[in-house]
């Protein structure tokens, strides 16, 4: 689609041919080490052997962990390679985030109100589970599957103070609350928790305790913290390429329970998706080339250098077909500070390529990426023999962040929380996937795994993995459409735990150091 355009715009630039890193996939030859080695999840739990036969992209085995205790909660595991790639460059990690802190002595005399128990340490344990989707090599994936959860934990401890008060506080109100319910109408008690619940995972909706007299709540904590921990991971990633050997970029997902509730920061397209009651909630936006078209054409219109010459900032109605022969032709044009529409005749300054074509899978940022928003891209260019024009000004390390409240909600074993690479919902719906995690059907190699989570993300990724054709015409699913020839990465984590797990404790001692993360990562 984009072949014709291209060869237009050649011919009014003199000629120039352009290369992206998608078309040529030619890496730069590097002298400097590679930061980390390349490597599978190590909960996997792969012999050298083993990790050689996954990676076998003609027949795509369906990878797992060998034992249902892998992951915390028990929670199930599959990948598989892409069609076309020689090496895997999904990575998925989960670790611990741990904060103590030393109650004062009002907040002792508040707790033993509520509790009537006596404990000078208040503590909270948050489980960390991320998927990471690189692109252009596996060099960011690993870096960041490796650190991101260092940089999530330190956010979090710069404001723990902060973190215990407003946990605090709300406990206290929530027991009030209860109390009052209880003593008001028992009967009535869990509707009203239940309907209170209804509307709290919206993700603008944020906790009512607020800190005086900034107004600041406890989601505006976390949230704060993870959005400044992808954009420390960003500049982590730029800095260390200066030494090492950093390849590509990637899509970054990651769930944080905490204190009952799951916090989901996505920059890229992967995508989060809760099942309760076989009801799904989506908990991420994929953020495809065209999402985030106000920003892109904001920064354009306020750093018109970065468009290189090559670009234009305004948007056309048929903005692939535009070419000389419309030069003096009426078009309907939308400069980036308009909200409507507009008419122009064009020019040859005008005949420039546009920063985003397509729409969905099929739009590209620059002609090169199929995405907004990653971490690391910070050699991505567009390149033509005249012109090497940066994409990485126009992609967002910022994710958006959404939040779950699971406290006080009935949640059963059977309700789940999938997080899957773009391999898993390129060719699968949000409903499809609930679906498949609802059959009582036996899936194809469900023999072989004991445990019920692992099962069902096998279960989901053979779905879109589908089957090989013979002759090598491919990959189909049942349904005879094509199937996913991408790295296929997919987490099922129960949420029947979250809430008993993740809240908020108390004991009686001192807290000597500050707290530090424990990672169990790719």
């Amino acid at each position: 689609m984009f072949s014709s355009f291209r060869n237009r715009f050649n011919n009014i630039r003199g000629g120039s041919s352009h290369r992206t890193h998608e078309e040529n996939n030619v890496q730069e030859v590097h002298k400097t080490p590679d930061r980390n080695a390349y490597s599978r999840p190590s909960f996997l739990n792969q012999t050298h052997a083993e990790l050689g036969a996954c990676l076998d992209f003609t027949t795509r085995p369906i990878v797992v962990p060998k034992s249902e205790t892998s992951l915390p909660w028990k929670a199930g595991y599959a990948e598989c390679t892409s069609a076309n790639k020689k090496k895997n460059e999904d990575q998925t990690a989960f670790g611990e985030v741990k904060l103590d802190h030393q109650l004062t002595r009002q907040q002792q005399e508040d707790l033993k109100s509520i509790t009537e128990a006596h404990a000078s340490v208040a503590s909270i344990r948050g489980m960390y589970y991320g998927v990471f989707d690189g692109h252009g090599g596996h060099g960011a994936s690993l870096i960041v599957a490796d650190q991101l959860l260092n940089h999530i934990q330190e956010k979090l401890v710069e404001v723990q103070k902060e973190i215990f008060e407003l946990a605090l506080i709300e406990k206290k109100q929530r027991a009030e609350q209860k109390k009052l319910l209880a003593s008001e109408d028992p009967s009535s008690s869990e509707e009203l928790e239940r309907s209170a619940l209804s509307n709290s995972s919206s993700k603008s909706k944020r906790s009512e305790c607020k800190l005086s007299p900034s107004g600041i709540t406890f989601d505006d904590l976390i949230v704060g913290a993870l959005e400044a921990s992808f954009r420390d991971m960003d500049e982590h990633i730029e800095r260390e390429k200066a030494s090492f050997n950093i390849t590509g970029g990637c899509c970054a997902l990651v769930a944080l329970f905490i204190c009952g509730k799951v916090y989901v920061a996505n920059a890229g397209d992967c995508r989060a998706v809760a099942y309760i009651g076989n009801i799904p909630v989506p908990l991420s936006v994929d953020f495809k080339a065209d999402r985030d078209m106000d920003r892109i054409y904001h920064t354009a219109f306020c750093r018109p250098d970065l468009l290189g010459g090559v670009f234009t900032m305004d948007r056309y109605v048929r903005m692939t077909k535009l070419g000389p022969m419309h030069v003096g032709e009426k078009v309907w044009c939308k400069p980036p500070t308009y909200t409507g529409w507009t008419s122009k005749y064009m020019t040859k300054d005008d005949i420039k390529l546009p920063l985003i074509v397509g729409k969905g899978r099929t739009s590209r940022l620059m002609h090169t990426i199929g995405i907004c928003r990653s971490l690391g891209d910070h050699d991505l260019c567009f390149e033509t023999d005249r012109e090497r024009v940066p994409i990485k000004p126009f992609l967002s390390s910022f994710p958006e962040v959404r939040i779950l409240d699971l406290r006080d909600r009935s949640v059963s074993d059977a309700d789940v929380m999938v997080i899957g690479s773009d391999g898993l919902w390129d060719v699968m719906s949000n409903k499809q996937a609930g679906e498949i995690l609802s059959s009582p059907t036996e899936g194809e190699g469900d023999e072989v795994i004991t445990h019920r989570y692992g099962k069902l993300a096998r279960r989901l990724v053979s779905h879109v993995k589908g089957t090989a054709m013979p002759d090598n015409r491919g990959w189909k699913l049942a349904s005879g459409k094509e199937a996913s020839y991408d790295d296929i990465s997919c987490l099922v984590i129960p949420l029947h735990q979250v809430a008993e797990s993740t809240k908020l404790t108390f004991s009686y001692g001192h807290v000597f150091s500050p707290s530090s993360g424990s990672d169990s990562s790719s």
